[in-house]
């Protein structure tokens, strides 16, 4: 139970970070003729550098809908000479760039070069130049790929006046954690750290008796050979050796298997391979005196 519900924070958490990019076309509509240095909508701030009252206006509410280039809510013209104009996210936030509408100041056709300069994160800077067609009315979109930006830079060249009108800008940010996900993904990421930690704890003691139980296998079965570990050659010549006889002597001759030599009872005595005759004389009791035997005899 307390792994499912780890889980389930890890994908709310993750979930929250791989929240699709927060995308908006911009379709510019200030409510004034004449306003400037700068205008804010929808999270940007368009900043002109003349950074005078006045830098920006809108045909529509000026009463010249001939000179729009765009739709019914008009767009921005930059009216300050050889200016440049550039774009920021209010939130400070990185941002990506995929596509701008530019047209002549008058919407009459004519063409002209725009520089765009892009700084990123970390400080790298890269610039395109693209030109507007002549004879094209209204809008003409330019299309861009650039990631991780912190302003995009675009100043009229060789257009009228130099003058531009711009409108529809594609930017976009990637969404940002809330703090909600981000306590889910330290969660989740700590349940796992724990179970992990469980699991490693368990491991240990089996992998301790595992090896204990080898040891003592390999202690059995050293044993084992060592009882049946065939005898040295010098214990077999040991115990093929005949051990020497002692010197034991039985009660009678008859008994030992003695024979008569020299008037004697003779026993013999082994050793190692040798028999040794050894002569055992009995004990002869004295001859009666003559008084006795002639007492004995009569």
């Amino acid at each position: 139970m307390t792994l499912k519900i780890v889980k389930l924070c890890l994908v709310a958490a993750l979930a929250g970070f791989s929240a699709p990019a927060s995308a908006v076309v911009i379709d510019l509509a200030p409510s004034n003729f004449s306003f400037g240095p700068s205008y804010s909508q929808d999270g940007y701030t368009f900043t002109n550098g003349n950074a005078v009252s006045g830098s920006y206006a809108n045909w529509i509410p000026g009463g010249f809908p001939a000179f729009n280039a765009s739709n019914a809510n008009g767009d921005i013209v930059q009216v300050g000479a050889a200016t440049s104009n550039t774009i920021t996210n209010d939130a400070s936030q990185a941002f990506s760039f995929s596509s701008i509408g530019l047209a002549n100041v008058y919407n009459n056709g004519g063409g002209g070069d725009v520089l765009f300069t892009f700084n990123h994160v970390g400080g790298g800077v890269n610039s395109a130049t693209v030109s507007l067609l002549s004879g094209v009315l209204g809008l003409q979109t330019f299309l861009f790929n650039e990631t991780g930006l912190t302003s995009v830079v675009f100043t009229p060249l060789t257009t009228e006046g130099p003058y531009l009108q711009f409108d529809n800008i594609d930017v976009n940010v990637s969404a940002v954690p809330e703090p909600s996900t981000w306590a889910m993904m330290m969660l989740g990421f700590a349940g796992f750290g724990h179970m992990a930690y469980r699991r490693r704890r368990m491991a240990v003691p089996a992998v301790l008796a595992a090896i204990v139980a080898a040891g003592f296998a390999g202690h059995a079965e050293a044993a084992t050979k060592k009882q049946k570990k065939p005898p040295s050659e010098a214990a077999t010549q040991s115990q093929q050796q005949p051990k020497p006889a002692t010197n034991t002597y039985g009660p009678s001759c008859k008994n030992q298997g003695a024979s008569i030599m020299s008037g004697g009872c003779v026993n013999f005595r082994r050793t190692a391979s040798v028999r040794v005759a050894q002569p055992r004389t009995e004990r002869v009791s004295p001859a009666p005196r003559n008084n006795q035997a002639a007492k004995y005899y009569s």
